[in-house]
């Protein structure tokens, strides 16, 4: 593994300053070169007008990906041609209607390199209608330096910064499956409920566990909600689980009580 250059260095390596004049080159998202996954499939879309190919009376395969393109790792490719050398700009138009409250990531590949740091992920927010993005972050909008011939453009599906999260909450995962195996060893499979089996004696290190447990994912969730915009399904279960331990932290006399549902 070679760790990509930054942005910043990458752009040293031409003269942003200078106006090449180039065309604009599109790619139909359907007409892709390869694909690693027998999943990925080019399919129909009548929901808007300004994909294409459209027709009225046809079905037409205008676009690629959706609910077959979601697996890490999973990557299609594009050949197209550069009439000119110059300085482009990539634009993608996408819908992201398939995550809703959370966003995906896709890592991009020219010519099978990582032409920098930054790309190693970027961003496409949850929304029911069609979007267009130019690939950059939240400062600017990326330049790439083609050089006139055949390219190759990639797309691979990643976790991206969703990783930290998803890392978070499986620790967490973990960590209460272990803290219900020692409580049930306490209480058995079906605690009485209206029973003090003194839990802070008995548990301690146990309850202070929980108590940042709950607090490491609300913090994601908060990151969550954050990044995306909006509150979504995906957060929903994560929220249950955090009331949870905060009416067994707070009291744990509770624990017994919401054992089962836990």
């Amino acid at each position: 593994y070679k760790k990509p250059i930054s942005y910043k260095e990458y752009c040293k390596s031409f003269d942003k300053s200078k106006n090449y004049n180039a065309d604009s080159i599109v790619i139909e998202g359907e007409k892709l070169t390869t694909k690693n996954s027998v999943t990925i499939l080019p399919k129909s879309d009548k929901t808007s007008p300004a994909t294409t190919p459209q027709s009225a009376t046809t079905l037409k395969l205008n676009t690629v990906g959706g609910e077959s393109w979601k697996n890490i790792g999973e990557t299609i490719s594009w050949d197209f041609e550069v009439n000119e050398t110059g300085i482009y700009q990539i634009a993608l138009r996408f819908r992201q209607s398939l995550k809703d409250g959370i966003f995906t990531n896709r890592k991009l590949y020219i010519d099978g390199e990582i032409p920098f740091e930054e790309a190693q992920y970027f961003r496409f927010n949850y929304h029911s209608k069609w979007q267009c993005k130019k690939l950059g972050d939240e400062n600017e909008e990326f330049s790439f330096y083609l050089e006139k011939g055949k390219h190759t453009i990639s797309l691979e599906a990643c976790a991206g910064d969703t990783a930290q999260i998803v890392a978070t909450v499986q620790s967490s995962i973990n960590e209460l499956n272990r803290i219900y195996r020692r409580i049930t060893m306490i209480t058995g499979a079906s605690p009485d409920t209206n029973r003090d089996y003194g839990f802070d004696a008995l548990i301690p290190d146990e309850i202070k566990q929980m108590r940042k447990i709950k607090n490491d994912l609300q913090n994601s969730v908060e990151y969550i909600n954050k990044q995306a915009g909006a509150n979504g399904s995906y957060t929903s279960i994560i929220q249950k689980i955090i009331f949870q331990l905060k009416q067994m932290t707070d009291t744990p006399r509770n624990i017994a009580k919401y054992l089962v549902r836990f």
